[in-house]
C-alpha cells in the first residue's frame, strides 16, 4: 500500500471528532488523494501556488518601494520650488520696483561732506547704510570739488551741463577730462581725484555704502569743525 492510501484509510478510520494529524490534513484537505498521480499534481499545483504568493509579495514591496521613492522625490522637488518661490518673492518685497519722473524729484540741500551750493536726491538705497545706492546731484556754475577719495567705487554719469574731471591729489585744471551728458567715469576706491563744474552740472553718482568723503588736504574740508560721514 502506498503513503497516499495509507493516509486516506487512516483518515477514514479515525473515530468521531477526531482530529486530523497534521500531516493526514495537508493530504486530504480539500483533495481527494487516491493515486500517486493525482498526488504529484497536488505538490505540483501546492508549489506554484505558494510561488506565486511569493512572487507577488516581491512585486508589491517593488512597488512600494517605487511609489515610496517617487513621492520622496515630488516632496523634495515641490518643496524646493516652493522654497525658491519664497526666495523671490522676498527679494522682491525689499526691492519693490521703483519709476521717478525727472520733474517729481525732491531736492534737497547736499550733505555736509561737500562744498556749499549742491543739491541732492536720493533715487535708490541709503548712503548711509551698507549697500548700494544712487543719488542725482546739481552743481551750481563754477562749483569745485578738491582732490579727495572714497573708501568705495564711485560710478559717475553726467545728465547735463558740462563736469570736469582731473585725478591726483593735487588740483591741475589743465589736465581735467570734460565729461558732457551722457559722459560715464568710474573712480576706484581711495583714488584721489577733484571735479570742475564750470557751468553747471546734473550727475548721477552710484556706489557702495556707506559713502564716505575724505579731502588730501584738511583746509579743504567743509566739516574739519565736525567731520562725519556723508549721509
Amino acid at each position: 500500500m502506498c503513503l497516499t492510501e495509507l493516509i486516506s484509510d487512516k483518515a477514514r478510520k479515525r473515530a468521531p471528532g477526531e482530529e486530523h494529524d497534521p500531516l493526514t490534513r495537508y493530504f486530504v484537505s480539500g483533495v481527494a488523494v487516491t493515486k500517486p498521480k493525482s498526488f504529484l499534481l497536488f505538490r505540483l499545483r501546492r508549489l506554484i501556488y505558494f510561488a506565486s504568493i511569493q512572487l507577488n509579495v516581491i512585486n508589491r514591496r517593488l512597488v512600494m518601494k517605487f511609489v515610496l521613492l517617487f513621492v520622496s522625490c515630488g516632496v523634495f522637488f515641490f518643496a524646493n520650488a516652493a522654497d525658491t518661490t519664497t526666495k523671490t518673492t522676498t527679494t522682491t518685497g525689499k526691492h519693490a520696483h521703483m519709476m521717478m519722473k525727472h520733474e517729481d524729484f525732491k531736492w534737497a540741500k547736499g550733505p555736509e561732506g561737500l562744498p556749499l551750493g549742491n543739491e541732492i536726491v536720493v533715487l535708490d538705497g541709503d548712503p548711509s547704510k551698507k549697500g548700494m545706492f544712487t543719488i542725482r546731484a546739481k552743481f551750481p556754475a563754477n562749483y569745485k570739488i578738491p582732490p579727495h577719495t572714497h573708501p568705495s567705487v564711485e560710478n559717475v554719469t553726467v545728465i547735463s551741463g558740462e563736469l570736469m574731471l582731473g585725478m591726483g591729489p593735487k588740483w591741475d585744471e589743465t589736465t581735467m577730462t570734460t565729461l558732457k551728458p551722457g559722459g560715464y567715469a568710474s573712480l576706484p576706491q581711495a583714488m584721489a581725484h577733484y571735479a570742475y563744474a564750470k557751468n553747471g552740472a546734473e550727475v548721477q553718482i552710484t556706489a557702495m555704502g556707506p559713502f564716505a568723503i575724505d579731502y588730501h588736504n584738511a583746509s579743504d574740508d567743509p566739516r574739519k569743525s565736525n567731520p562725519k560721514t556723508l549721509k
